[in-house]
């Protein structure tokens, strides 16, 4: 997010943007609106498929262990380890 405080115009000219796009610091505060909302598009799509992709596997596979394994410890159900 700090690059729509920190951008300097000078360094992102181009032909087609003499000026460059200039962040917070060059009065320019459009900028961090732009990255906040890539922040939050970033978010919620990450959300949706992470949402999605728990409901496909949990449709194939439980999620969950069994309530024994969970009972007697999940380091000793699933890798055989104990203390001693």
């Amino acid at each position: 997010m700090l690059t729509g405080v920190l951008a300097v115009g000078a360094l992102s000219a181009s032909p087609e943007l003499p000026g460059g796009v200039p962040g917070l610091f060059e009065g320019n505060p459009q900028q961090v609106v732009a990255e906040l909302y890539g922040i939050v598009v970033t978010l919620v799509w990450s959300a949706a498929m992470t949402f999605a992709a728990f409901k496909v596997i949990g449709v194939l596979v439980s999620l969950r262990v069994r309530q024994e394994d969970e009972v007697m410890s999940l380091v000793v159900s699933l890798h055989g380890e104990a203390l001693q």
